[in-house]
Formats: structure tokens, C-alpha cells, sequence
């Protein structure tokens, strides 16, 4: 008995293609090196980091722009007190540290602090800084938001200053913890580059009392890609009449489908890429053998490797084949 087989996109059968590059988005390539490509909003997250401050309180003032827990980029301001709220750029509706055109970093940052009020009793400060905002409260129910007295990625126990609020020669002890967020508003073009350190800074309440930690180095090199890549392939793959064989792993029939991959780049500043194609159906792996994709009457895809120098434009030609194997 003959046997006529349509396998039809999405509603028993489907090839996924995906495309890993060198250069992808949501990675970091190596240690001190991050890699964006085009996109809007947020395009990559990661560099995880933890640092704590320790400082003895000099005198018993709160300033609030030079207090517990701030972040400061180097390039925006060498000094050590909170950055001005100005310093920061609007990129794709973030406020952000711009490190290229259309393109800026956020922290996404906890913070915990404690240290001793004027009055000997302890109060502890927690929060965030950057996303999803800067802002905090403490154990006596102060709440704190941002911009602090024309400060930005600040934070401190009290809206304002104030004299007689700590004890002197008390610890203020603050912990960080996050990672860093690469904002870009799909303006951006392919280029290489490093930005001077950003540093977690917490306060004495004295000009020679801060503790500085940095939160991210001046070796991190920041790599913008414009790389894009597009996939085209058959949607409908139709074995046609087959004859019916019960034997199992007899091959009933056996497709051939062109598959496009079409990759595009700036001129300026072009980069390799190792491109792996992967088949996946919706009904998983057969048995989980990577080589056979579970339809009903069975099936088995190899995967496809290729690795290619791309230049500005590189159309790349694959043969899909689709076999139909009896398994059961």
C-alpha cells in the first residue's frame, strides 16, 4: 500500500535554524572583552561583580552627594563625590553612562549598608542603583529616590544633609552586588574600544576617607558588531507517495531543499563569523538522538556547520536534506 506524506511547517514538522556568531548578542567573548551587534534597548547584560566598602566616619556630618553607596565612571567625572545628574545621557529611553554614539551602560546593582547613627543605635540602609532604579529605604523608614540634591546613581541615608547624624569614629560598612547592562538605540556602528573604570565609592564623610572598589575595569574592551544574518529555507516539505514498509530504519523517501544565509555588515569594521544551522522539531528528538527528530512515522536531520570570513555581503548556499526513516 502506497502512502502519500505532506510534512507542513509548523504543524507536525519544523526546522529551526539558528545562528551562533562570534561576535553574539548577550555574550561576553572572553573575560575582559564585551560584544554587542545591532538591536535597540537592552542588548546584552553580564560582567557580574561584588564589592564592599569599609570607612570609619570622621565626623558626625551626612553629605548626601558624598555618602554610603555611588557609582562613578572615571570618564564623567575624576573627582569622588556622587555624579551630577546631567552627567548622564537618555539612549532608548534609559539614563545611561554613553560610551559610544547611541550606545551607554547601567548598573543593575543591590546595595546594603549599615553604620551607626549620632545616637549610638545602628540603622541599615538596602537598595538598588541603575535598573531598575536608584533608590532605597532604611530600618527607620526613610525612603530614599534619585535625583538626590542634583545626584544621580547616589545613594545615602537621608534626602539631606545633615549635621550631627552619625557617630564619629563609627564603621560604615556597604555591599554591592550586579552586573552591567549595554543600552543602545540601534544607532550604532561597528567599532572597537575600552572605557576607564567605573568605581563603587563609599564615604567617611571626609575628602581622605572614601573606600573605593572598581566595578569595572579599564582593560574591558566593548566590541560593536553590525553583523546580521537572515535564514530562508522551504516551509513545505512534501515526500510525496511513498511504498509502505514496516521494516524498521527502512528509509521510506529522501528530500532536497536549497537553504539561503544571507549576512551583512558595515564596511567599517567587518568581523568572522563560525555559523552553526541546527533542525529542530516541535516534537523534540526521537529516543533523544540528535540525529533523528521525532515525527509520528519517524525521522532523522543531521546538523550543518559551516565557517565562513564574511565579507560586507555573503550569501551562503546549503543543501537541506530531509529523510523518512521507519523507526517503530
Amino acid at each position: 500500500m502506497n502512502k502519500h506524506l505532506l510534512i507542513v511547517g509548523r504543524s507536525v514538522f519544523y526546522c529551526l535554524v539558528g545562528l551562533y556568531l562570534l561576535s553574539p548578542l548577550w555574550r561576553s567573548a572572553v573575560a575582559a572583552t564585551i560584544t554587542i551587534g545591532k538591536g535597540s534597548g537592552i542588548v546584552w547584560e553580564g560582567m557580574p561583580y561584588t564589592a564592599t566598602n569599609n570607612v570609619t566616619t570622621v565626623a558626625s556630618d551626612l553629605y548626601t552627594f558624598d555618602s554610603l553607596a555611588f557609582v562613578v565612571p572615571m570618564a564623567l567625572q575624576a573627582g569622588v563625590s556622587c555624579l551630577p545628574e546631567g552627567a548622564l545621557k537618555t539612549i532608548a529611553g534609559y539614563k545611561v553612562y554613553q560610551i559610544a554614539p547611541g550606545v551607554g551602560m547601567i548598573p543593575r546593582a543591590t546595595i546594603s549598608a549599615n553604620y551607626v547613627l549620632n545616637n549610638g543605635m545602628s540603622e541599615q540602609l538596602s537598595g538598588t542603583i541603575g535598573l531598575p532604579a536608584t533608590q532605597a529605604v532604611t530600618t527607620s523608614g526613610e525612603v530614599i529616590t534619585n535625583p538626590l540634591n542634583g545626584s544621580t546613581w547616589c545613594l545615602a541615608p537621608r534626602m539631606l544633609s545633615s549635621a550631627s547624624f552619625y557617630k564619629a569614629g563609627t564603621y560604615i560598612n556597604a555591599t554591592m552586588t550586579g552586573t552591567w547592562v549595554i543600552i543602545a538605540d540601534g544607532s550604532q556602528t561597528s567599532q572597537v574600544f575600552t572605557v576607564p573604570n567605573v568605581n563603587f565609592i563609599t564615604s567617611g564623610n571626609s575628602s581622605s576617607n572614601r573606600s573605593y572598589t572598581v566595578i569595572l575595569p579599564a582593560s574591558t574592551e566593548i566590541r560593536i558588531s553590525t553583523l546580521e544574518c537572515n535564514v530562508s529555507t522551504t516551509q513545505i516539505i512534501d515526500f510525496g507517495v511513498v511504498t509502505r514498509n514496516t521494516q524498521q530504519n527502512a528509509e521510506l523517501g529522501s528530500l532536497s531543499y536549497p537553504l539561503t544565509t544571507q549576512c551583512t555588515q558595515d564596511n567599517s569594521a567587518r568581523v568572522a563569523a563560525n555559523i552553526n544551522v541546527q533542525f529542530r522539531a516541535l516534537t523534540g528528538l526521537y529516543e533523544g538522538i540528535t540525529t533523528r527528530l521525532a515525527l509520528s512515522e519517524g525521522g532523522g536531520i543531521l546538523p550543518v556547520r559551516l565557517i565562513i570570513m564574511l565579507p560586507e555581503v555573503a550569501v551562503v548556499m546549503l543543501l537541506l536534506e530531509c529523510h523518512l526513516i521507519v523507526l517503530s
